[in-house]
């Protein structure tokens, strides 16, 4: 047994040192850790992306609160109807950030984009509550 393996060892030397001492071992482990960086900064730029969404989302809900409070609180002539053009200029910057996120989030995801209608309808003043 020991004659045999003797007889065989320059070839299993250089078959190990061929293999690990040209590097292409350390290379192909290497290009893996790489694509598994890759794809967890991709996971991690979909979940800030959804983030920015969601924040997005957060903001129009303030804004329809900030309406309504402007509306039912006593203001001079003129100046509710400027302050509700100032909100709804707010709005549609809010909604093409929306969807350019999309857009982005979609190309990261590898899928088309979803097509994300905002409508904002100002709300009306409450009037009678009987």
């Amino acid at each position: 047994m020991a004659r045999t393996l003797k007889k065989y060892w320059p070839i299993i030397t250089f078959v190990a040192g061929a293999t690990l001492g040209s590097g292409a071992v350390w290379q192909w482990l290497d290009w893996r850790l790489e694509i598994q960086k890759h794809e967890l900064d991709k996971v991690l730029k979909a979940v800030e992306l959804r983030k920015e969404i969601d924040e997005s989302f957060r903001q129009l809900l303030e804004l329809s609160n900030e309406f309504v409070k402007g509306m039912n609180e006593p203001q001079p002539p003129g100046e509710g109807e400027a302050r509700s053009r100032q909100v709804y200029a707010r709005v549609l910057l809010l909604r093409d950030d929306v969807n350019r996120t999309e857009k982005s989030l979609a190309q990261i995801e590898g899928r088309g984009p979803r097509n994300i209608q905002i409508h904002w309808i100002p709300p009306a003043r409450i009037t009678d509550l009987r």
